[in-house]
């Protein structure tokens, strides 16, 4: 391997400016290694794998638990508008305006993610 490179001239029209690669790598600023081996490039591919997985399985437990708290939530509210008293209304309507909110919000935040 060479220790030295021509880079950009220093000058427009000057002679090029060498880089001792020797000196870059007792400073620390480059750091030489060897290719990744196809063993350490299949163990790599397949922890990512596994983690990506992971990542799909929680976001799922997450969505449906949030959506089934919703449904329970949304059906008490509603059931507190259909046979509730006054003030039982006015709780179910609070509720069901959270999650009409809630799903607007969703809704429109995911929209805007996808752009």
């Amino acid at each position: 391997m060479a220790s030295e490179l021509s880079g950009p001239p220093s000058s427009p029209g000057g002679t090029p400016q060498t880089i001792d690669i020797n000196q870059l790598v007792s400073a620390g600023a480059v750091t030489l290694k060897p290719p990744e081996t196809q063993e350490e490039r299949s163990h790599r591919l397949v922890e990512a794998e596994r983690e990506a997985e992971h990542r799909r399985k929680k976001d799922w437990l997450t969505f449906t638990a949030s959506l089934a708290a919703c449904a329970v939530f949304g059906a008490v509210s509603l059931g507190l508008v259909i046979v509730g008293k006054d003030e039982g209304q006015k709780w179910g309507m609070q509720g069901a305006t959270l999650i009409i909110g809630a799903v607007i919000g969703y809704l429109t935040g995911k929209s805007g993610r996808e752009k």
